[in-house]
């Protein structure tokens, strides 16, 4: 199981924050773009998993008829999700920077369009938590633990 360091987390929290308070006071609509996604999640944010020889399901759910996984990769310390169910099935990745009180939610949403499977790309979850969910497009969404 991976363990997380809560501490330097929130020190670089702080740190961005302070850095989004001096870009936000110079420009408020490109602070607010960048804070979608903060610049720190570079490293793997987007990418396709597909190359994580050490991906491993740690946390699933079921939405309706659908199955949810929340995927991990040590070695690149990013996450991503993946579906099993039928067509119109979609996945996507939360990720909260506060211990899941706030997130940044719809992350690589996929859904699926053929076969009976789909995953998102990979998200950075390095000192954060990060969650996959699924709607099943019958009214059921649920999303996997945070991770």
């Amino acid at each position: 199981m991976k363990t997380k360091n809560f501490a330097r987390a929130g020190a670089l929290a702080v740190i961005s924050c302070a850095a989004l308070a001096t870009l936000t006071s110079q420009d408020p609509a490109f602070a607010a773009a960048t804070a979608a996604v903060p610049a720190r999640f570079a490293s793997c944010d987007n990418q396709d998993p597909g190359g994580n020889t050490d991906a491993q399901t740690v946390r699933t759910a079921t939405a309706g008829s659908a199955s949810v996984e929340l995927r991990y990769s040590p070695s690149a310390q990013c996450g991503w999700g993946r579906v099993f169910g039928k067509l119109g099935t979609s996945v996507w990745v939360d990720r909260s920077t506060d211990g899941g009180a706030t997130w940044q939610g719809k992350l690589g949403e996929a859904t699926i369009t053929s076969g009976t499977d789909a995953h998102t790309p990979e998200f950075d979850d390095h000192g954060v938590l990060v969650r996959a969910c699924a709607d099943d497009h019958n009214g059921n969404i649920h999303c996997t633990g945070w991770y």
